[in-house]
């Protein structure tokens, strides 16, 4: 490549840092003067997509690690920490923060059941420590297993991704990543002992351990070892099951499952298998999903067969393909249950019995007025997760008869029925059901529903903070036209004493992609927001799953529009009906988020005040030249026309446009992120200040070495993001 020819690389950053505090001068009532920002050098490269001409300013942000770029990096994130250190009103945010988020010391998790003894995750709030606990009983006493704390040193933290308890308890895969890395490795806890087996295994996102039913060991999924440039770019390709014997290398696990492998069965490199050993059945199960795509594709295979040496007799024979729309699924004896959005946009609970040479489907429960989200097996039952809006229902069935129950819940909220990380196979060898819920002004609790009497009693495997419940908090559960007539749902949050005047400072979220539901769930980190005057509001956009699959491809490639369209008309609506002003409004989302919210502020700048946009995908047009190929079943490719388009429409960097006043914004990124590449906001950062450089606006841009879930400094984060609105909404305006 020609090595690029820079000129004045960057403006001094005390000159920058001058230049924007003389207008600031450590207030948020003063106005922003023009600013100047470590500048980067413009290098057009022209593309040609299907006759169009796609101009890409920095395009080399891409490939280029110089010592130039490297300091741009540095100089922005040194521009982020001086501005926002400088507001007084940081250091109030920031004791509410710590009052709130470490208002309980130790959080639990979501236990893991094996007959009575509970496995499950303790959470020292402060230091970060993570711990997997064991238990004989609810009331039992606590025995610790392990720790971060073992692992980590002064330079790398590490965290628990999943972990998952062989069927007889005697032990644990955990799976764990550092806080600079998203690779995760499994290690394996000895429960008898209480000590860490020698062997590791690399590249297992995703790849929770499925354990054999003698505890002699569990399958996984892997990515490809990197030994190349194209690796890296296609990282999540090819990915294979392998079988890992215990007190053995991994590198002689076994491969059971792979395109490779399994030629007769026309997989994909973006396939990705997922292997599922089922202790209620003789069969086990692995399930496929292409890319990003949430619809398995299921294949099935006698335990017996996947045993021998005989590799011939290892025939896997296919069930389900993508086109039937399987989500959630379980296996019990011969009986397959699966979740369908083939024939009802609101799912249909299946059950097909395998051992039936012809096999008939009988569904069990139709989705109506609320759509089928999850289900989960005990020993006994069947569990049946529904959503309406962001609001569950829970529904306990027999495995054999048309008979269900209807589970009262304690309160309106989102439960949960399996662990968010773990537990694929939807399996709980438990007699009662565990489950958690959570409302917006409710914390997280852990709840045991008795199969017999269906009673609903709280836990106490995690401890609850003094805001626990919050009396004081208003919760509007609302669904508001868009541009088109369609009622989208809207959650609005505020405490009860602020007045509903037009002024209020808002912060409004939105995600939209995936089929991705943003269900009620209480998050002590926006107390502080609703202390200070704030209201808090989420837009349940299409291209999200609140309402089912209609709603779900409502905002997908050829539809994407319609989250940012949805997500404008939020914003109009909270201003029409007297939350607050355009001068008030601002916008946050994340990851695939940032595609709703950049693209809401390009189309409708004057909108918003402020947008936050966190490692969000802002050029989709380069999609597949990033680590996340995955994202191409839900985005589109660039190979075709019609998807080229999709992706133009749906890519901020390319819509941002010189002489126009967008909302000040602070954007983030991650340099060890291979969801979203930190060069995706890196790009819009670059053309956002270099083409709105005297708009009486702010752009700020903070590049941490955190993966796509960010730092672990939750209270540096939210004081920086809440210090930056109140700057940008100045309440005395």
């Amino acid at each position: 490549m020609k090595k690029l020819n820079y000129i004045n690389v960057f403006i001094p950053l005390i000159t920058s840092i001058l230049l924007i505090l003389l207008g600031c001068n450590n207030s948020l009532n003063k106005k922003i003067i023009c600013s100047k920002y470590p500048q980067l050098k413009s290098v057009p490269v022209i593309d040609n997509y299907f006759g169009k001409k796609i101009i890409d300013d920095y395009h080399y942000l891409e490939t280029d690690t110089s010592l130039l770029v490297r300091n741009w990096i540095k100089n922005q994130n040194s521009l982020y920490d001086s501005l926002l250190n400088r507001i007084e009103l940081k250091d109030t945010i920031k004791r509410l923060l710590i009052d709130a988020v470490y208002s309980s010391k130790i959080r639990g998790g979501f236990p893991r059941v094996i007959d009575n003894k509970l496995f499950f995750m303790k959470i020292d709030i402060e230091s970060q420590e993570q711990k997997i606990i064991t238990k004989d009983s609810l009331t039992g006493i606590d025995i610790e297993l392990f720790s971060t704390k073992l692992l980590n040193d002064s330079l790398v933290n590490y965290s628990i991704d999943f972990f998952e308890p062989s069927f007889d308890g005697k032990h644990i895969g955990v799976g764990l990543s550092s806080n600079t890395s998203e690779n995760t490795f499994i290690k394996i806890i000895d429960v008898i002992c209480k000590k860490i087996l020698p062997e590791k295994i690399e590249r297992v996102i995703y790849g929770y351990p499925s354990w054999l039913i003698d505890g002699s060991g569990f399958y996984y999924s892997q990515l490809k070892e990197i030994k190349s440039t194209l690796d890296e770019k296609t990282m999540y390709e090819n990915s294979t099951v392998k079988l890992h014997k215990l007190n053995t290398e991994s590198v002689m696990d076994v491969v059971t499952f792979s395109k490779d492998n399994n030629p007769e069965l026309n997989l994909e490199n973006l396939d990705f298998p997922t292997m599922t050993a089922f202790p209620s059945s003789n069969k086990d199960l692995v399930y496929v999903e292409k890319g990003s795509s949430t619809y398995k594709s299921i294949f099935v295979c006698e335990k017996q067969n996947l045993m021998t040496e005989n590799t011939s007799k290892r025939k896997w024979k296919k069930i389900y393909c993508e086109e039937d729309k399987i989500e959630s699924l379980t296996m019990r004896g011969g009986n397959l249950y699966v979740i369908s959005f083939k024939e009802n946009p609101n799912g249909n609970l299946i059950k097909l019995d395998l051992n039936d040479s012809v096999l008939k489907p009988e569904v069990m429960v139709t989705g109506e007025s609320e759509v089928l989200e999850n289900i989960m097996q005990t020993k006994k039952f069947l569990y049946l997760k529904k959503n309406r809006n962001g609001i569950s229902l829970l529904v306990q069935l027999d495995f054999n008869t048309p008979i269900k129950q209807i589970i009262e819940l304690p309160f309106k909220g989102n439960i949960y029925i399996k662990p968010a990380t773990g537990v694929s196979s939807n399996y709980s060898h438990s007699d009662n059901l565990f489950f958690g819920m959570e409302s917006w002004d409710k914390e997280l609790a852990i709840y045991e529903c008795n199969r017999l009497t269906l009673n609903v009693t709280k836990t106490t495997l995690r401890q609850q903070g003094k805001y626990g419940n919050l009396q004081n908090i208003v919760v509007k559960e609302i669904e508001i036209p868009s541009y088109d007539g369609t009622l989208i749902p809207l959650s609005i949050i505020y405490m009860n004493n602020i007045n509903l005047n037009g002024i209020n400072p808002t912060l409004l979220e939105g995600y939209g992609a995936y089929g991705v539901s943003i269900n009620s769930k209480f998050q002590l980190s926006i107390l502080p927001w609703l202390k200070m005057g704030g209201v808090y509001a989420v837009a349940h956009v299409r291209g999200g799953g609140e309402k089912g699959e209609l709603w779900y491809k409502g905002g997908y490639k050829s539809t994407k529009a319609n989250s940012w369209k949805d997500f404008i008309a939020c914003g109009e609506f909270l201003i029409r009906e007297k939350y607050t002003c355009s001068n008030k409004l601002a916008a946050i989302g994340s990851s695939a988020g940032g595609i709703t919210v950049g693209r809401a502020i390009t189309e409708k700048p004057l909108l918003f005040k402020a947008a936050i946009i966190e490692v969000g995908a802002l050029n989709m047009l380069r999609l597949e030249n990033s680590h996340n190929t995955f994202g191409i079943s839900e985005f589109g490719t660039v190979k075709y026309p019609q998807e080229f388009n999709y992706l133009y429409n749906m890519d901020v960097y390319h819509h941002i446009k010189k002489g126009i006043k967008y909302p000040s914004l602070l954007i983030t990124a991650g340099l060890n992120d291979t969801k979203v590449d930190w060069w995706s906001p890196a790009k819009a950062v670059a053309r956002f200040q270099n083409f709105n450089s005297c708009m009486n606006n702010i752009i700020l841009f903070n590049i941490n070495t955190a993966g796509h879930d960010g730092g672990t400094n939750i209270i540096e984060d939210f004081a920086n993001y809440y210090s930056f609105l109140f700057w940008q909404l100045d309440q005395n305006k």
